[in-house]
């Protein structure tokens, strides 16, 4: 006994009125064709124009049609049953062999038994395929046109905002200030050298959430939160909804999160010891990490990261460190060094890189009027791409810096220093000097085994 099947497919649709509306119009010319039992074959929001996708009722179909189990098949258009070349030559070759006709609602018959029904079903189902690569650009080019406008795109609510419904019908990003708060919180604890995963617990805490520290990562790396919009990795244009982070703060979270020297989100907790992640070991080049017994400071040892082969005891060693930090603090030009930074003319250098991207942008323009050649061109924009980097370098060493900047610009920076929290310290630390514990032949604490450089043209200073 045969059948005839129908197959069905819509390819994206929370509903099922397209199916249906497939299988009234099927069902008819079925019962036009045969009297045979109508069996329905359906894959409900299925693409087919995607190797990966696997139509489970399709393949069945196909198990049929080779049992001569199927008389005739019908659809509502050929691309419903196929749209990738492997899928036409698959069901031409299986229709060449049982000779089972295909009918489409809107086509007619299609017969693949013969070269010229074969022929003129190849060419629609190429005209389909441009239709979707065609449509496929122009989604493209108008989101890219919409992200370059400012334009939110839609899909789900960002973090930091609220989806607001307009009375002409559209939709806008309008600032959640609970979230936005949380999310400038977090940027200033990274900054200030706090763990992804500890600044990832306490965003979740602060809206009642689970947080994971990846999520984080991603959420402060987002361009949008700083008013960027970026397509496919370049800057297209600004966004029309309010940043909730300032440039100089966006680029420094990159250069920090992005830092391969800095820990994996989700590796330990809060830092407990100023020098860790920070010391060098003197035998390989590894960064020490510090390690105590039962969490007891007077057992905490600084040992090196990759291997056994060196530790020493992190009270010796910081107490040590933290004389020379303070020490350093009061020499006036050390602090005139850091108060200058701290005044970098921030605006300044955003307004310069926003010239220069204009000019890149202008360079294409140039060479298809013959103005330039695309060498000169090539070379203008190398060019205009260093400038920007430095300027990128700068902004972010600079939003790096500012949680360490009270300490630099206080009345008694030694002072300020003791009281500033333990991230703070390691920042001042970090931006002063280098430090490499080297190996020692006493089990004794030796100052002479703790080399420190100085990261500024100043001598050592020498303490008690």
């Amino acid at each position: 006994m045969t059948w005839t099947a129908l197959y069905l497919r819509i390819s994206r649709t929370d509903t099922r009125l397209g199916v249906e509306r497939q299988l009234a119009s099927c069902t008819k010319l079925a019962e036009s064709i045969s009297g045979d039992e109508i069996r329905v074959y359906e894959d409900n929001d299925t693409t087919a124009a995607d190797e990966d996708v696997t139509r489970d009722d399709w393949q069945r179909l196909l198990d049929d049609v080779r049992a001569g189990r199927v008389g005739h098949i019908v659809g509502w258009h050929q691309d419903r049953l196929w749209r990738l070349d492997r899928d036409f030559a698959e069901l031409k070759k299986l229709i060449k062999k049982t000779k089972t006709p295909i009918y489409c609602a809107t086509q007619g018959l299609i017969d693949l038994s013969n070269a010229s029904g074969a022929l003129v079903a190849g060419l629609v189902q190429q005209v389909s395929l441009y239709e979707i690569e065609h449509a496929k650009e122009r989604m493209l080019e108008e989101r890219t046109q919409r992200l370059a406008a400012g334009k939110w795109n839609g899909g789900k609510r960002p973090y930091g905002y609220d989806v607001v419904k307009l009375d002409s019908g559209k939709t806008k990003l309008v600032v959640n200030r609970r979230e936005a708060a949380a999310i400038r919180r977090a940027a200033k604890s990274v900054l200030a050298g706090v763990s992804l995963r500890v600044a990832a617990r306490t965003f979740g805490d602060e809206l009642g959430i689970t947080f994971l520290p990846t999520s984080l990562r991603s959420l402060l790396l987002r361009p949008s939160l700083a008013g960027i919009a970026v397509h496919r990795g370049e800057v297209v244009g600004r966004v029309e909804w309010k940043p909730i982070l300032d440039e100089q703060t966006h680029l420094a979270l990159v250069a920090m999160i992005k830092d391969p020297s800095r820990r994996a989100a989700g590796s330990g907790g809060p830092r407990k010891y100023i020098g860790g992640s920070l010391y060098v070991c003197g035998r390989c080049g590894s960064t020490m990490t510090s390690a105590s017994k039962n969490g007891a400071k007077d057992s905490a040892r600084y040992v090196c990261r990759s291997s056994n082969h060196l530790a020493r005891t992190a009270s010796y060693v910081d107490g040590y460190v933290i004389k020379i930090v303070k020490a350093l603090l009061n020499d006036e030009r050390v602090i005139r060094h850091f108060a200058n930074a701290v005044q970098i003319d921030t605006s300044s250098l955003l307004d310069r890189r926003a010239q220069l991207e204009a000019n890149q942008t202008a360079l294409a323009g140039m060479v298809s009027s013959g103005l330039f050649t695309a060498e000169q061109a090539r070379a203008g924009a190398t060019a205009a791409r260093a400038e920007i980097d430095e300027i990128e370098r700068q902004l972010a060493a600079q939003a790096r810096q500012s949680p360490s900047s009270a300490v630099f610009t206080a009345a008694e920076p030694d002072v300020a220093f003791d009281a500033a929290d333990l991230s703070v310290q390691r920042m001042v630390l970090d931006s002063m000097i280098s430090v490499t514990i080297m190996p020692q032949r006493s089990n004794r604490f030796e100052r002479a085994a703790i080399k420190i450089a100085p990261k500024l043209d100043v001598e050592l200073p020498a303490v008690a």
